[in-house]
C-alpha cells in the first residue's frame, strides 16, 4: 500500500530523482533557453531594419561583390531582390537552424558530431543536458551567420558610396576565422556534456537500490 504523502490531495508535485540534474526539468520546458533561443533573431531583425533604413537612400547601382583590398569587381541594379538577397539568405538560414533546433528534443539523431553514438546511447532521462547543449550550439551557429551576414551588407552599403574603411575590410575575414573555431569549441561542449552524462549513469549504477524513485510500500 502507497504511503499516504504520496497522493497528497492530488496535487503531488512530479518527483525528480537525485541523480537526475535538476536543470533536466528547465530544459525540457523550454524556459532557461528562450533568450539563447532569440539571439539570432535579434541580429536578423537589426540586418533587415538597417537595410530597409538605407534602402531609400542606395545609388542606381550597387555593389554585389568586393575583393580582399575592398574594390567593388561586381555591380547590379538596385532594387529590392539585389539588396534584399543577404537579409533574405539570414532569415532562411536562421529559420531552418530554428527548425532543427525545435526538432531535437523528439529526434536528437538529427546532430551530427563525433560523439554521436555514445549519445544516443544514453536513456532518454540523461538526454535533456546534452541537447540543451546541441541547441546552443545551432544557436551560436545561427548567430554567427547572421552578424556575418548583416557586416556584409554594411560593407556593400560603404562600398556603394565609394567608402569601405580599412578596418572593415579586417574585421569581416577576421570574423569568418572565428567562426569555424567556436562551432567547433561547441560541439566540443556537447561531447563533454555526454561524457557528463554517462558519469551520472554510473553513478546512478552503483546507488543503492533503495534510494531510487519508485513506491515504496509499508
Amino acid at each position: 500500500m502507497l504511503r499516504e504523502s504520496a497522493a497528497a490531495a492530488g496535487t503531488e508535485r512530479p518527483r525528480v530523482a537525485s541523480w537526475i540534474p535538476t536543470s533536466t526539468a528547465t530544459v525540457t520546458g523550454h524556459v532557461a533557453l528562450v533568450p539563447m533561443r532569440l539571439l539570432p533573431w535579434l541580429f536578423v531583425c537589426i540586418h533587415i531594419l538597417f537595410a530597409v533604413g538605407v534602402y531609400p537612400s542606395l545609388p542606381p547601382r550597387v555593389p554585389t561583390h568586393l575583393d580582399f583590398n575592398g574594390v567593388v569587381t561586381a555591380t547590379s541594379a538596385t532594387s529590392w531582390w539585389s539588396w534584399f538577397a543577404l537579409p533574405m539568405v539570414s532569415v532562411a538560414t536562421t529559420g531552418l537552424v530554428a527548425v532543427l533546433a525545435a526538432y531535437l528534443p523528439r529526434n536528437p539523431s538529427l546532430f551530427n558530431f563525433p560523439d554521436k553514438a555514445r549519445f544516443l546511447a544514453l536513456p532518454a532521462e540523461y538526454q535533456p543536458p546534452v541537447v540543451a547543449v546541441m541547441r546552443t550550439t545551432l544557436d551560436i551557429t545561427a548567430s554567427g551567420v547572421a552578424i556575418t551576414m548583416g557586416l556584409v551588407q554594411l560593407l556593400l552599403w560603404r562600398a556603394a558610396f565609394g567608402r569601405v574603411p580599412q578596418n572593415m575590410q579586417v574585421v569581416l575575414p577576421l570574423l569568418t576565422l572565428l567562426l569555424g573555431p567556436g562551432i567547433l569549441l561547441s560541439v566540443t561542449r556537447v561531447s563533454a556534456a555526454v561524457e557528463a552524462a554517462e558519469q551520472r549513469l554510473r553513478d546512478a549504477a552503483t546507488t543503492p537500490s533503495d534510494t531510487r524513485i519508485h513506491p515504496r510500500c509499508v
